[in-house]
């Protein structure tokens, strides 16, 4: 690639010939780490895949499955285990050996590649740092070749599938390409919004410094947090109107980028007492990993903060500042129990794929009915003159208590049961389904008054 590169420089006349041996000598050393540093990452992700690997054997499974079924991969020649041998398995809590998750990872990056290739994501003018980044930086001069090296698409789909396969592992992509029908070029540009408008990518990098400076498992188990995160930011920008409307993530991320920052500095000040306690609780357990305590609090932060572009958009469509927004958007998630709701699908263990993907399907939607509901709820408390730009924490759940009491039958339709299986511990797949109907039905309620 770099050949082609420089040989299209030659014919630009943007480089001499007789300089390019030289050329290519002096990258020796660069060209080595970038090699290198593929190797890094791609070590890194499969400790975090067989740190998840028992509870991911489902979903392995049907991977594979599905790629043999395909034509795509004989699991006998790749030496995967055979369907009893994952019954096996799944009887002894065990899922598959670091060699094994290296062939499903590589065998998804291929599948995931083919993909992109046949999408319009690699057109994305966004995705043009990747290819400078992906040369080294001697070669950044030379734009115009760059544009026009004819393997151009292929390098890009390559970083992208590689990028997404090592930090939200083998399936996701493929998984809502195949489960959901959605197209794997958008599901890529909505992985690669999510990482940068969350800035995700910046804490990536804080976790990678640590090697040396604090235990391989603390690292572990922080990318473990963060790709889990990453794969349900990634879901919801999948249906981002800028991103569909335009094929492109710069809107979405610009839109986004500045103002998620604004919240997360807010956010702990917002939070209930439910989920503050949970964050502490995850950034306590990275920290006796031995995480440095910035680090851990920013990676336990991160499932809190995934709710930030609702806020935004709440800002957005009522005209309220960010942080009045916030603290009416976290009021309603108290007061209505969507918090517990929340907490309770990420505890959930489900069974096989199926249910997993069922349970995800209600954590999917809760954040859009939140911001719906948080938007109802501004709008009852504008229409009593309620005063934005001096809401704190407590005078926002002064007004959503006030646009709850007329409500309260369908409130307590939530409220009532979750505290029931709260004494009792006894959630399960059923609850959650239930309990999402019936934030449904409160939606669609509130809808239509605003109809009336």
């Amino acid at each position: 690639n770099i050949k082609i590169l420089t040989a299209e420089a030659i014919n630009q006349k943007a480089l001499k010939s007789e300089d390019r041996n030289a050329l290519l000598a002096r990258m020796t050393d660069e060209v080595g780490h970038l090699v290198l540093r593929n190797n890094y990452d791609q070590t890194g992700a499969l400790s975090v895949m067989q740190s998840t690997a028992a509870a991911d054997l489902d979903s392995h499974e049907s991977f594979i499955e599905s790629l043999q079924a395909q034509g795509k991969l004989d699991r006998v020649v790749e030496g995967l285990p055979s369907t009893e041998a994952f019954r096996k398995l799944r009887d002894q809590q065990l899922g598959l050996t670091r060699p094994e998750l290296a062939v499903v990872m590589a065998y998804a990056k291929l599948d995931l590649f083919a993909s992109l290739i046949a999408s319009k994501a690699p057109d994305d003018p966004a995705f043009e740092t990747l290819l400078v980044d992906y040369f080294p930086d001697e070669l950044a001069v030379y734009g115009e070749a760059r544009k026009h090296h004819r393997l151009r698409r292929e390098i890009i789909a390559t970083v992208l599938a590689n990028r997404i396969v090592n930090l939200t592992g083998p399936t996701f992509a493929i998984q809502k390409r195949d489960a959901e029908g959605l197209d794997a070029g958008l599901v890529t540009q909505a992985f690669e919004a999510a990482y940068s408008a969350f800035h995700i990518d910046d804490l990536v990098d804080r976790i990678h410094a640590l090697d040396g400076k604090t235990p391989a498992a603390a690292q572990t188990i922080m990318l473990s947090e963060t790709a889990a995160n990453l794969r349900l930011l990634a879901g919801s920008f999948a249906s981002d109107a800028d991103l569909v409307r335009s094929g492109s993530i710069t809107r979405a991320v610009e839109r986004y980028h500045d103002a998620i920052a604004e919240v997360k500095a807010l956010l702990p000040t917002a939070l209930s007492s439910l989920v503050l306690g949970r964050v502490k609780a995850r950034e306590e357990t990275y920290r006796a990993a031995g995480a440095p305590a910035d680090v851990a609090h920013e990676v336990a932060l991160i499932r809190a903060l995934a709710s930030a572009r609702e806020t935004v958009e709440i800002a957005e469509q009522t005209k309220w500042p960010l942080k009045a927004a916030l603290f009416m958007q976290h009021q309603v998630g108290e007061q209505l129990g969507l918090d517990r709701l929340r907490a309770a699908a990420r505890d959930l263990q489900p069974r096989d794929n199926w249910d997993r993907l069922a349970v995800q399907r209600v954590a999917d939607d809760l954040p859009r009915q939140q911001s719906e509901l948080a938007v109802a709820a501004i709008r009852h408390a504008q229409s009593a003159k309620a005063r934005p730009g001096d809401l704190d924490k407590a005078a926002a759940g002064a007004l959503v208590t006030a646009w709850i009491a007329p409500r309260k039958a369908l409130a307590d339709r939530l409220i009532q049961p979750m505290s029931t299986f709260d004494r009792h511990g006894d959630w399960s797949l059923a609850k959650l389904v239930l309990l999402g109907d019936a934030v449904r039905e409160f939606v669609y309620s509130c809808r239509a008054e605003t109809a009336g």
